[in-house]
């Protein structure tokens, strides 16, 4: 019995011994694989994903001083430009435009005369502002009273007016009748120097000595009679 228990042992020694290996080959396997990926992760830390010695270092900021000063001239280029092309719109034709001279506090405003204020002719600037001033000038001369219209004929105002003004007793020729576009005040300076001719329509009375009364908006021929007798009348006061 001994024998063949002995025998039997024998036997079933291989057997176990097989039975351990599967035993280990199952469990050693999942431990196998985990292994390898902590092996293969700490290659990718070592090769890839470890940050390298340089890459703490601060990024060399040389090109960005260059860039910002770059900026900066073309900014005041610019400044520059606009400057100069406000200066030769102001006054193309003037080298030194754009040139800011300081206002004097201490000095006095210059006055304008308010609408339909009286006003003279001016006969020193005739001869440089147009035909329009010699025309009144010569009227003058004669001894003669001017009723000068500024009209656009797009309003019924400056219509009527202008109606008004063609009735206009000429008294056997000592009144002159003149209508103008208002595109032709600048024609009429020495006239309109001391009266403002802003908005039509705008008549105005001229007396022989050159005294102007204005007569803005509408009005109506007997109102312009009027003001052409007093015209006269300071002909005949001199």
């Amino acid at each position: 019995m001994s024998r063949n228990g002995i025998g039997e042992r024998a036997l079933k020694s291989p057997g176990s011994r097989a039975d351990a290996w599967d035993g280990m080959d199952q469990v050693s396997r999942p431990l196998l694989i985990a292994l390898a990926a902590v092996v293969l992760l700490a290659a990718a830390w070592l090769t890839v994903l470890r940050p390298g010695d340089d890459a703490s270092a601060e990024p060399d900021a040389g090109p960005v001083a260059p860039l910002v000063e770059a900026v900066d001239s073309a900014e005041q280029a610019g400044a520059a430009s606009d400057a100069a092309n406000a200066a030769r719109e102001a006054d193309p034709t003037d080298p030194d435009a754009g040139a800011v001279t300081p206002a004097d506090p201490s000095a006095p405003a210059a006055p304008s005369a308010p609408s339909g204020a009286p006003g003279s002719v001016d006969p020193s600037l005739a001869a440089q502002m147009g035909e329009g001033s010699t025309e009144v000038l010569e009227q003058l001369e004669r001894g003669r009273a001017v009723v000068l219209l500024f009209w656009n004929g797009r309003s019924s105002d400056d219509r009527a007016v202008r109606r008004a003004v063609s009735r206009v007793d000429r008294r056997d020729g000592d009144v002159r009748v003149i209508v103008e576009r208002l595109e032709e005040l600048g024609s009429y300076a020495a006239v309109t120097n001391d009266v403002r001719v802003e908005s039509t329509p705008t008549t105005l009375v001229i007396a022989p000595d050159g005294a102007v009364q204005a007569v803005p908006g509408y009005t109506v021929t007997r109102e312009l009679d009027q003001a052409v007798r007093d015209a006269l009348a300071r002909e005949d006061d001199r």
